[in-house]
This record gives structure tokens, C-alpha cells and sequence, in this order.
């Protein structure tokens, strides 16, 4: 599906992100055209937190650090997007987890839109 089939699809509402003012707003555009376009997608959120439990405290990570934003599977092959508004710079753990991945033998990039998406989809 290619991206003026799925604004066609959606009204128009798979443009909201082309400002780039969040984030946020892009990751949810590349998620809803993904699952559009049949793909098995997910946002991967990752973070750590700490609680107190009865007898200690316990720290847990969730994900690891510089794991991208989005994970998608495409015909068997992995898919890392790591999403940035435009002018946003990789951090050396985002760096390297995409690294790691294309050595992996998947697909890294990193999207400041749907376009990049797109463009990789259709390599």
C-alpha cells in the first residue's frame, strides 16, 4: 500500500505527522499506515522503573537501552525503525542496536516520517 492509498484510505488523516512536531504523532502515523498495509507492527516501549517490594527493592528494565521505537515483521524479515522528529539525533545505544540489527540480517533505519517508511518498504 503505498502512502497516498492509505491517506486516500483514511481521509487524510495519515498526514498529521508530516510537521514533525512530535515524536509521538509520527510514531502513531508509521503504526497505523503498517497495520493499513498488513503488517505485523509494534511499538516497543522501553524504560526501567524501581518499586519497593516487602523485603528489598527491585529495579527492572523493560526492553534494553537504545532498542528502537517500533519492531515490524515483513515477509519473515525484522524490521527496527527508530523515530525521530526532524532534527533529532541518535543516541551511541540507538546507534549501535541498529547496527546490530542489519548485522542480524534485518531492516534498521531511522524515520523522520512516513515517507522513510515507505521508502523502505519498497527496497
Amino acid at each position: 500500500m503505498t502512502i497516498a492509498e492509505y491517506k486516500r484510505l483514511t481521509s487524510g488523516k495519515g498526514s498529521k505527522a508530516s510537521g514533525g512536531v512530535l515524536e509521538k504523532d509520527i510514531q502513531d502515523e508509521i503504526l497505523e499506515y503498517l497495520g493499513w498495509a498488513g503488517i505485523l507492527a509494534w511499538r516497543n516501549n522501553t524504560g526501567a522503573a524501581k518499586y519497593e517490594g516487602k523485603e528489598r527493592t527491585y529495579f527492572v528494565r523493560f526492553s534494553r537501552p537504545g532498542a528502537s521505537d517500533i519492531f515490524a515483521i515483513k515477509n519473515g524479515r525484522f524490521i527496527a525503525i527508530e523515530v525521530k522528529k526532524p532534527g533529532g539525533k541518535l543516541s551511541p545505544n540507538q546507534v549501535t542496536f541498529l547496527e546490530e540489527v542489519r548485522e542480524a540480517g534485518g531492516l534498521a533505519i531511522v524515520a523522520y516520517s512516513l515517507a522513510d517508511v515507505e521508502k523502505l518498504l519498497n527496497t
